[in-house]
């Protein structure tokens, strides 16, 4: 399971090196697990040091905080306080100005409205299937970053 230790050891090489211009962030689901034997402060640590460290090597780089849908089941068993985790990275976005992508509460809300289809989805209880992806994340990813739409033919509407 890679966490957010995994994305501090390797932001160098697998990052920073690649000088990107967005730079993508979603750890808390991981770190959350009691597998990772990390708090909430040593991730908010770690958090903070690679958006600290990406800025530094290039101060323009817009850094993108994002949660993701919330386990159920075993998985949610195994990270019982993920919610501390993903108000950690709402918390981090709001006070650093950064964008936050809040799967979480999309997924939410589709999990109330219609439980069976967010199990389809995410039919192992954690992991989003391609169609849920393509549901959920992808949509919201785009308006996010102010990608515009496109049409069944792959065009942009006018």
């Amino acid at each position: 399971m890679m966490s957010s230790d995994w994305g501090v050891a390797n932001l160098d090489e697998l990052v920073i090196a690649n000088e990107p211009d967005t730079v993508l962030i979603e750890f808390g689901i991981n770190d959350a697990a009691l597998a990772s034997n990390m708090s909430v402060e040593k991730s908010e640590e770690n958090l903070t040091n690679m958006i600290n460290r990406i800025l530094a090597a290039k101060a323009g780089t817009e850094i993108v905080l994002m949660t993701m849908n919330r386990p159920y089941g075993v998985h949610l068993t195994m990270r019982p306080e993920i919610d501390r985790y993903y108000e950690m990275y709402r918390a981090v976005a709001k006070e650093r100005g950064l964008l936050l992508i809040d799967h979480d509460a999309n997924w939410n809300a589709l999990r109330v409205k219609d439980p069976g289809l967010f199990q389809t989805y995410v039919p192992d209880g954690i992991h989003p299937s391609p169609e849920g992806c393509r549901a959920v994340v992808t949509p919201a990813l785009l308006e996010a970053l102010g990608v515009p739409p496109r049409t069944a033919s792959g065009t942009a509407p006018n």
